[in-house]
């Protein structure tokens, strides 16, 4: 590997420093910094930094490398002190892990379309209105299930152990391929249960908020988008793969058991 691209959040200090010394590190490997035809996309940050590089990486095809300065870190590979070990890239001593991503088409209801790939998950929730949200949930064609509830929430193996985990949902290990739908605090007379469901299923979501609001798409760590009454949404696998590179050796257990004491 010669040429990467570096992704830094700007509004962590210590992600700004981090950049400058890799940067030195690279140059002294022999590598180029560079956004013109990347080989790899070097992210410095926190889970939210490389959440930001999936969609980037995966159009372009090739890896995330993640240094981690956040605070819980489990989609970063390294910590912000061993950026010694940039040096395998130049070598090629590393292995590479492909994410699944889910696919979301938006369907406005005067006709527009709106496309998303998505790392971790995807929310249907209430936004800030204080009523609750009605939302339908279909899987190819057949009706699964209403749910009356402050959200739902479609992940994938690797956003399994985000927000669908603190809404109760199960970890789901990332070499599987599959889609789990969580409700975030549904009421008890609705649905209360996460479902998972296979990969190659075709999901359908409808949504409104009680009291003629709209309710609200979100897509990893980006800022909510409108979902109005009349919209409706496809989720499916997508054909394309987030790549992390993984300079050291990771054991998916490990990891979960040290970031989330399970």
């Amino acid at each position: 590997m010669k040429r990467v691209q570096l992704l830094v959040n700007t509004l962590k200090p210590e992600a700004q420093y981090t950049a400058m010394k890799v940067t030195d590190a690279l140059t002294e490997y022999g590598m180029t910094v560079t956004d013109k035809n990347p080989e790899a996309i070097i992210s410095i940050g926190g889970d939210g930094t490389v959440l930001r590089a999936a969609s980037i990486a995966a159009r372009a095809d090739i890896p995330i490398v993640g240094i981690n300065c956040g605070t819980l870190g489990y989609l970063n590979d390294i910590e912000s002190d061993e950026t010694e070990l940039l040096q395998k890239l130049k070598t090629d001593d590393y292995t590479v892990d492909k994410l699944m991503l889910l696919a979301v088409t938006l369907y406005r209801k005067d006709g527009r379309q709106e496309e998303f790939l998505v790392l971790n998950e995807v929310l249907f929730s209430r936004g800030a209105s204080p009523r609750i949200a009605d939302i339908h949930l279909y899987s190819d064609g057949v009706h699964v299930s209403d749910y009356s509830a402050d959200g739902l929430i479609f992940s994938t193996p690797t956003g399994s152990t985000a927000y669908s985990l603190s809404a109760g949902g199960p970890i789901i290990h990332p070499s599987l391929e599959s889609i789990t739908v969580t409700p975030v605090c549904p009421h008890p007379t609705a649905s209360t249960r996460a479902i998972v469901f296979p990969a190659d299923s075709m999901l359908m979501v409808a949504a409104e908020v009680r009291g003629g609001a709209s309710a609200c798409i979100t897509v990893d760590s980006a800022p909510p988008v409108e979902f109005c009454p009349g919209d409706y949404a496809v989720i499916r696998k997508s054909e394309r793969h987030t790549k992390i590179a993984r300079i050291k050796n990771r054991n998916f257990y490990s990891v979960v058991h040290k970031k989330f004491n399970v």
